[in-house]
């Protein structure tokens, strides 16, 4: 607590009295009161915080001192005021009495002393006063501030160890007032990447929407409208504009905060420039491989093909129903790509078979019918060797197998057949029973529906076969002449 008194010295008394105009109050042309001054110490002293107390600034022997101060530091009444404030057995060195007294008489003087009998840190008013006995006296209060200074030093370190990591930190941060929309804040870092000094970013006259990308205003005035609603914003990837305007991609995260006594928006910025090269590079690299694979894919084709010319359109087929079938189920596009893949390779073991079995056209011998069966384990032989991102030869070599456990090569049962398997499955079906075979005539779309609807749950997947009967009946789906 920190008591202000004005004491003019033309309205000081030489009868011990004292005029108060105290700077809280209006005197409206009113003489202000004459209070006799040990009634106005005696209505001060009451203070339960403050030490209050009165001194000879000539002899520095204390005159008087409130209830406070006989708590904190005991009766020092008679005592020297350097003896009992600072432990001394000589006047400070720093002593200010000269200051308060003489033509300075009345005038407050404000200072800070630590206590060494107390280790307490002090904020003193003082000024001149006339005692009771007619000589000038100083008359003190001094509060103490040794919490509020613990609590200065403690922001002070908080404040500059905030410096240093931000100003260490590999991200841009900003602070930007919500109500001002004004930077009030920005680390060296934002120098390093934007080619701006923190000086320039927070001017008055700097408009931080000239370092945003045009295409990005819109999703970052959409985060401030959400701050401004003092509402959290997700993080978001933008483009920032350096100095030299080279465009920066970056991702921001916000936060609101207080600072100094205003909402404002924390806001971290990473610099993803090379991460997003990165990936770009990547995406390059990864068309390229799959460049590289269809074109091994479509060699391979090609090599069936000549061997089997029904294998040709077959395989072609399959594949665009299958894919089909796979978009209808809702199967991700990376599944649907690979269902392509393995669906135009499905038939590759039969390179393995003799042509005149491949393309005979009576009803194959038992014997032969085994051999055909191999195709798949062949075809899985061959596509294993490539590195596919893909599970392709697996469903290559599953695509005759049945969920009741009936199908070959390895009899496997529904829960251990892949998805994409047992979709190849039906569409390879669907397709031969449609199409003309070396050993017979054209069966038909009907029949091949009725096929797979009689055999749902029983040699092929449920899901799969209403989604390929939903194809045709709704028309999503025809096979090209």
């Amino acid at each position: 607590m920190i008591i202000v008194i004005i004491f003019p010295k033309k309205q000081v008394c030489t009868s011990c009295q004292i005029i108060i105009k105290c700077s809280c109050m209006k005197t409206s042309g009113k003489k202000p009161s004459k209070i006799p001054a040990k009634q106005l110490i005696d209505s001060l002293s009451n203070d339960p915080d403050s030490l209050i107390y009165v001194t000879d600034p000539k002899t520095f022997e204390i005159l008087f001192v409130n209830k406070h101060f006989k708590k904190t530091l005991g009766n020092a009444v008679g005592k020297k005021c350097y003896k009992i404030l600072h432990g001394l057995t000589k006047p400070c060195d720093k002593c200010h009495n000269d200051k308060i007294t003489g033509k300075n008489y009345g005038k407050a003087f404000l200072s800070e002393y630590s206590s060494s009998k107390n280790n307490r840190l002090y904020h003193c008013v003082c000024r001149g006063i006339r005692w009771s006995d007619g000589r000038t006296a100083i008359y003190s209060t001094a509060s103490d501030i040794t919490k509020n200074k613990q609590v200065e030093s403690s922001l002070e370190e908080i404040k500059e160890t905030f410096k240093q990591v931000a100003d260490k930190s590999p991200n841009m941060i900003f602070i930007t007032r919500v109500d001002t929309k004004q930077v009030v804040y920005t680390n060296n870092k934002t120098r390093e990447i934007l080619g701006y000094s923190p000086e320039e970013i927070c001017s008055p006259k700097f408009s931080f929407v000239k370092l945003i990308a045009p295409e990005y205003l819109r999703i970052t005035r959409h985060a401030l409208e959400l701050h401004i609603q003092g509402q959290e914003a997700p993080s978001y990837e933008y483009e920032l504009i350096s100095k030299d305007s080279r465009r920066i991609h970056s991702i921001i995260n916000t936060k609101l905060i207080k600072y100094q006594g205003n909402t404002a928006i924390l806001g971290i910025v990473t610099d993803i420039s090379k991460q997003k090269q990165i990936e770009i590079e990547l995406k390059k690299g990864l068309e390229k491989t799959k460049s590289v694979m269809y074109g091994v894919v479509s060699s391979l084709v090609m090599a069936s093909e000549k061997r089997d010319p029904y294998v040709a359109g077959h395989q072609e087929h399959v594949a665009k129903l299958a894919c089909a079938i796979a978009q209808e189920m809702k199967l991700s596009a990376e599944q649907v790509e690979s269902i392509q893949v393995a669906a135009n390779l499905h038939d590759i073991g039969k390179i393995n078979i003799p042509n005149e079995i491949l393309t005979k056209p009576a009803k194959l011998t038992s014997i032969e019918y085994s051999l055909v069966k191999t195709h798949s384990q062949i075809g899985f032989e061959i596509l294993k060797m490539i590195d596919f991102p893909w599970p392709v030869a697996k469903i290559v070599q599953q695509h005759h197998e049945h969920i009741d456990g009936t199908g070959y090569p390895d009899g496997l049962s529904e829960k251990n057949i892949l998805i994409e398997a047992k979709i190849l499955t039906v569409a390879d079906v669907v397709e031969a029973m449609a199409h003309r075979r070396p050993y017979r005539g054209a069966l038909g779309l009907k029949k091949a529906l009725d096929e797979i609807s009689r055999n749902k749950n029983i040699l092929y997947d449920a899901a799969v076969v209403d989604a390929c009967l939903t194809l045709f009946k709704k028309n999503k789906f025809k096979f090209k002449k």
